[in-house]
Formats: structure tokens, C-alpha cells, sequence
């Protein structure tokens, strides 16, 4: 929740949105949020009172510094996180900021998730619906993942990786 909406001074507007997608972009990006493992009140007052969260909020890791995102991640997380809400941008201005104008490939991001999942096995003999080349059936009946990068690449992500 943003600052201003917890000190409730000047409401709730697209600001608080502004830094609730902040907060979201670091949840995403390390796996919980900034301040997960303290108490409701304790939350409240380290928001209030402390300066904004960061990649360096989350001291119990060895990588706190955020070494390993990129410097257009870092910025536009800190654009997003300012605790007066007249310093954060609009949508406009955050969406055209270099993270989200930065051309990703996400070949790399597909293959990593493709590993985790194992291969698919058709249980019964009905036709499997063909999507135009994304996966190949085998002999046995087993759905092969490995020519799926390319499309899997474009249905997951849209052409677009985040971090």
C-alpha cells in the first residue's frame, strides 16, 4: 500500500497504482515482498517512516545490491517507489521508459521454463488438436517439448521478457 494512502493524506489515486506495481515488479523479481517477514504494524511504519523499498530491502540475501538486474529494471523500480506521489510518473512516462522500450529476448526465458515442465503423454487415443507446428507427437504417444521455444515464446510472453 502506498504512503500516502496509509497516512491517508491525500487519498487513493493512479500514484498509489504507480506504487503498487513498484512493489509488485520486486515481489516478481525476488520471490516475496520487500518487507514479507515482518509484522502488518511493523510494514506500515517501516513504509511510513523509512526510506522506500529497493533491491537492497532485502538484506537477508547475499545479493541485496541487486547486482544481477539490469540498471533499467533498478530505474524503473525507484521511479515507481518515490514516497511523495507527485514525484512518480505518469503511465505514459513509465511506459516509456528504457525497460519497457528495451527489446528482450525471451528465448532463453523459454527454454528455462520448457526445462522445468516434463514432457506431455496423450492418455487416450482422441486426435490431439494441432496448433500449427508447436509440438511434434511421437510413436508412443508422447507430446516432444522441444520444438515448442519459438511459439511457447510468443504465447507465454508475447515476444517480451520483464526482468
Amino acid at each position: 500500500m502506498a504512503p500516502e494512502v496509509m497516512e491517508q493524506v491525500d487519498g487513493y489515486d493512479y500514484k498509489a497504482d504507480i506504487w503498487s506495481f513498484g512493489i509488485t515488479a520486486l515481489e516478481l523479481a525476488k520471490g516475496f515482498a520487500p518487507y514479507a517477514f515482518y509484522p502488518p504494524m511493523k510494514v506500515l511504519l517501516l513504509t511510513i517512516q523509512e526510506d522506500p523499498p529497493s533491491l537492497r530491502s532485502y538484506s537477508t540475501e547475499k545479493s541485496s545490491t541487486g547486482e544481477s538486474f539490469s540498471r533499467s529494471f533498478k530505474e524503473m523500480v525507484r521511479m515507481c517507489l518515490q514516497k511523495e506521489s507527485r514525484k512518480r510518473p505518469t503511465v505514459h512516462t513509465l511506459l516509456n521508459s528504457k525497460f519497457f522500450k528495451m527489446k528482450w529476448s525471451v528465448t532463453g526465458l523459454v527454454e528455462q521454463l520448457l526445462n522445468h515442465i516434463d514432457d506431455l503423454v496423450v492418455l487416450d487415443e482422441s486426435p490431439l488438436l494441432h496448433d500449427g507446428g508447436s509440438g511434434t507427437l511421437a510413436v508412443d504417444g508422447s507430446l516432444s517439448l522441444a520444438s515448442t521455444v519459438k511459439t511457447a515464446s510468443r504465447v507465454l510472453v508475447g515476444n517480451h521478457a520483464c526482468f
